[in-house]
């Protein structure tokens, strides 16, 4: 996700087809058929508190963002200073009832969309017992989903337009996900791996994916965007299974070769929450050194990823200095929050 954000290098529409599915069918695959009130004690400790202790963080800063020219480019026109107490009361509103109202903070829309359709999904996981029947929802919730697409013309009160196709989309990766642990998927890509050295299958996935950009497939989770939807399925998927045992192949492979490398993915994978929430922070980050290096216009601080470098070198460098920048603030987050735990 980072890495499409950053906008440094071609292929961010092909990861578009698959890092947002990938990340709900994972966590559907982690799915715990807990007490209701267990699931939802879980959920809220893990996404709404989460949501809830940025997005206000980001609102106290929210003027000296916007003083510092954070959103001042076309994307981010929408966002105002806070200058009345009724228009603070507005936004702390929209938090307290899960509405992403920060800009900066945008990724966390799908803290929303998992909480909602984890919930959904638990329902549907007690209603539903045999597989055939879940996959007959998952398939029904799919067309329901596209066919809401024109829907999203309309201005419904807290986004609700958008969050309501976007979860039932997100309902069907989470499901499948779950199926996918109760077929034992994470150990049968295990197996694969270990069998077969070369990897063929993941090429011909990797092949297909750039067919379908080649076919012009265009695929956006979050605005409900879907050229052809029934290709969509299919690059998903592809995507999914071909980072996977990408993915696993390198994890692998690195730990005899590479251990630090395993460290590194390992606290990625348990801070992944401050890495979606501080990705553009760290962006703009990047900008402000890129802009006090070169001397560019100040305007640039407010683009959407980071400043535009012509050279490939440049624009690897721009990928690695941001991601080193969430990992830091990652890091640090973490610390901090031992350490008030165990004051306690």
């Amino acid at each position: 996700m980072l890495y499409g954000h950053t906008l440094v290098y071609r292929g961010g529409d092909i990861i578009g087809y698959f890092h947002m599915p990938l990340f709900f069918l994972l966590s559907g695959l982690f799915f715990k058929p807990y007490t209701l009130k267990e699931f939802l004690r879980h959920k809220a400790r893990g996404l709404y508190v989460p949501f809830l202790a940025y997005e206000m963080s980001f609102l106290l800063l929210r003027n000296f963002f916007y003083e510092s020219g954070m959103y001042t480019t076309a994307e981010w026109s929408w966002m105002h200073p806070i200058t009345t107490l009724s228009y603070l009361l507005t936004e702390i509103s929209h938090i307290l009832l899960f509405d992403n109202v920060d800009e900066l903070l945008a990724t966390l829309w799908f803290v929303t969309v998992l909480f909602l359709a984890s919930i959904c999904w638990w329902w549907i996981s007690r209603w539903f017992k045999s597989t055939s029947a879940k996959l007959v929802v998952l398939v029904f919730l799919y067309s329901l989903s596209c066919a809401l697409k024109p829907l999203l013309i309309l201005d419904w009160p807290y986004n609700l337009h958008s969050i309501v196709s976007t979860t039932l989309m997100a309902i069907v990766f989470y499901g499948m996900g779950n199926l996918c642990g109760e077929y034992g998927i994470i150990g049968r890509v295990k197996v694969y791996c270990s069998n077969h050295p070369l990897p063929i299958l993941e090429l011909v996935l990797l092949g297909c994916l750039l067919l379908f950009r080649h076919m012009g497939l265009q695929a956006d989770m979050r605005s409900s965007t879907y050229s052809i939807p029934f290709l969509f399925w299919i690059a998903s998927l592809a995507g999914s299974f071909f980072w996977l045992m990408f993915i696993y192949r390198i994890y692998t492979y690195c730990q005899t070769r590479l251990p630090v490398l395993n460290t590194l993915m390992d606290h990625t994978g348990r801070w992944s929450f401050h890495f979606m929430a501080l990705q553009f922070l760290a962006m703009k980050a990047f900008n402000f050194v890129y802009i006090e290096v070169y001397g560019i216009d100040w305007s640039h601080l407010g683009d959407f990823g980071v400043v535009s470098v012509a050279h490939i070198g440049g624009r690897c460098i721009a990928l690695l200095m941001t991601m080193a920048i969430c990992y830091l603030a990652a890091k640090g987050i973490h610390l901090a929050r031992n350490k008030v735990v165990n004051f306690r």
